[in-house]
């Protein structure tokens, strides 16, 4: 009987997370899924370059902008999450359903690496001069904007989704969300995972 009970417990409050709980494993999903496995393959395409095809006044990236570029978006990254985890703070998102539909929105951000990581046929070469196959047009800046939307959305949705789970429940109830969420985490995490091997 109390093992029922504590079956039927731990059932209710889960339902009561659950849009919490899955916000949070769609959103470390989608992160994982394309970072930094995706992102890291995202390469300059030059100084002042934008045409898909070489001209005589395109300039390649140097070996210099071409070596710090990839770190770059990893401090984008980084600068970005922090700069989502403490608007959070301010600007909350308590409705679960709403969580969700922004987590949701996210994979938006998938095929857009994708593309970004693309390079014309015949050009895999590292820092190679030619632009990206489908984005160049729109230069090195692009990739980095949408690192920085894609980064700071990590961040505010993750912490508005721990934020919003233990409010839904009883004070006595928190610790079993404090269990339920982490592992939702772990699910995202190991989901993106995946889904980065189906990348690369």
């Amino acid at each position: 009987t109390s093992r029922a009970w504590a079956s039927s417990n731990k059932a209710r409050v889960l339902s009561r997370v659950k849009d919490d709980a899955v916000a949070l494993w769609l959103t470390f999903a989608v992160t994982l899924a394309v970072f930094p496995g995706v992102t890291s393959r995202v390469r300059p395409v030059g100084l002042g370059a934008g045409a898909l095809e070489p001209s005589a006044n395109s300039v390649g990236p140097s070996h210099l902008y071409s070596t710090l570029f990839t770190p770059a978006m990893f401090v984008v990254f980084n600068a970005g999450d922090l700069l989502g985890r403490v608007a959070a703070a301010a600007m909350p998102v308590r409705r679960g359903r709403t969580i969700v539909l922004l987590a949701a929105i996210r994979v938006g951000f998938v095929p857009l690496f994708l593309a970004c990581a693309l390079r014309p046929p015949g050009h895999q070469t590292p820092g190679a001069p030619l632009p990206r196959a489908t984005l160049g047009r729109l230069g090195d800046g692009f990739p980095l904007i949408v690192m920085l939307a894609f980064a700071v959305t990590n961040g505010h949705l993750a912490s508005c989704a721990f934020m919003a789970a233990p409010g839904r429940v009883h004070a006595g109830e928190m610790e079993l969300v404090g269990r339920i969420m982490p592992l939702f985490l772990c699910i995202g995490l190991t989901t993106g995972s995946l889904c980065a091997l189906a990348f690369t």
